[in-house]
């Protein structure tokens, strides 16, 4: 016979927290943060996505059109709140060539702004100009014309009898062959290449050039022309004689000009020996000059390649008197490139302490770090003015007394 035993009632335990345990709070806690936002790219906790980009300046293009899209993209992703609740739509990815085109077509606009304001300008300017017709009022109402050479060039031999003239000679006599008045001439240079007439005005310089068969024959002028823009080049190891087959030495000058003309295609305004020569006897250097530049490359039979010789900007340093100016025209006191004094002797036998001339420093004349040598300023070398040329004589009275 079977016993019946009670069982106890069943009492719920207090310590059972059913589907509240701590990791179905966090687990409930994040889907609801995470409910309604956009996906992102799993990563470490804490740490902000970094996406690569290419490295730009702040003034690149593309990093404007770069920002325009983003901006563009952000203003489309946040929209501003409205009291009407609009439909959610799949936003369309930022084209950057629409972004780009934009930039452009903004960009331009400020441009044409920016063109009419300034043709505005220019148009008052010169109505107001056209008030002004006579006296001093007008000539200063008018635009500054571009400066204009005014010299005639005579070109003359090595050995020609007018390089021998002075300046006071060359004028009298174009002055009364022509009937101009010396006012009209007011300065006579000598220059390399013969003499340069400094006229007054355009109309002088045109006539003296339109007449010069009235005038140069006299002075044996090999040409009288205004300055014209040459392109020099540099050709070394030329080969001072040429033979033909048979061992016959052929005419140089002739063969030279021919060989320039079919190298280049063009036809050389001057070919002269240059100054410095090589140490090789059997080699020559050339200077071969052109209006023209020449495109491509190009050298004389088995000469080294013809080389461009571009003008240096540096200031030229007289040789007489340690000033910065051409020495040609130079008629001052010779001094010493030591010493700086006016003693009448050579500067390699100059046994007296160095002292600049110009800024009374110790150093000799072609210091390249002297106080007193023109100063470049936009591009242009400038003279230094009286008041900098006191500051540079301190300063090396000062250098000296701290020297001793």
């Amino acid at each position: 016979m079977a016993s019946a035993t009670s069982c106890p009632p069943i009492v719920p335990d207090p310590f059972d927290l059913g589907i509240h345990t701590p990791a179905n709070l966090n687990r409930g806690a994040r889907t609801a943060l995470l409910q309604n936002s956009p996906a992102v790219v799993n990563g470490p906790v804490g740490v902000p996505p970094v996406f690569g980009r290419t490295a730009q300046t702040p003034s690149s293009p593309l990093n404007a059109i770069s920002t325009a899209a983003a901006t563009e993209g952000a203003q489309l992703a946040h929209p501003a709140p409205s009291s009407d609740p609009a439909p959610t739509t799949e936003q369309q990815p930022v084209s950057l060539i629409e972004a780009a085109t934009k930039l452009a077509r903004d960009r331009e606009e400020e441009y044409n702004a920016k063109l009419k304001v300034f043709q505005a300008f220019c148009a008052k300017f010169e109505e107001a100009a056209k008030q002004f017709t006579t006296g001093p009022e007008r000539e200063f109402a008018q635009s500054a014309p571009l400066r204009v050479d005014l010299r005639v060039f005579i070109r003359l031999d090595a050995e020609a009898p007018a390089r021998a003239h002075n300046d006071y000679a060359i004028r009298a006599h174009i002055s009364r062959k022509l009937g101009v008045d010396p006012r009209k001439i007011p300065r006579v240079l000598q220059v390399r290449s013969g003499w340069a007439v400094l006229t007054a005005d355009i109309t002088t310089r045109d006539l003296l050039v339109q007449r010069q068969t009235e005038w140069a024959p006299d002075l044996g002028a090999t040409a009288v022309e205004t300055r014209q823009e040459w392109f020099t080049y540099l050709v070394s190891d030329y080969t001072r004689k040429l033979t033909d087959l048979y061992g016959n030495e052929a005419d140089s000058d002739a063969a030279v000009e021919e060989e320039i003309d079919i190298q280049t295609g063009q036809k050389p305004v001057n070919i002269r020996p240059a100054r410095h020569q090589p140490d090789n006897p059997l080699t020559k250097t050339l200077l071969v000059s052109f209006l023209e530049p020449v495109k491509k490359y190009w050298r004389l039979f088995s000469s080294r390649p013809a080389r461009l010789i571009k003008k240096s900007d540096r200031p030229r340093q007289c040789n007489v008197c340690l000033d910065y100016h051409p020495s040609r025209t130079c008629h001052r006191l010779p001094l010493c490139k030591r010493c700086g004094k006016a003693a009448g002797h050579d500067s390699g036998d100059c046994t007296a302490p160095e002292q600049y001339a110009n800024c009374l420093g110790p150093h000799s004349a072609n210091f390249a770090d002297c106080p007193a040598r023109p100063k470049k300023v936009h591009g242009v070398f400038r003279r230094l003015t009286k008041e900098q040329g006191t500051i540079s004589e301190l300063w090396a009275l000062k250098h000296i007394a701290s020297a001793t």
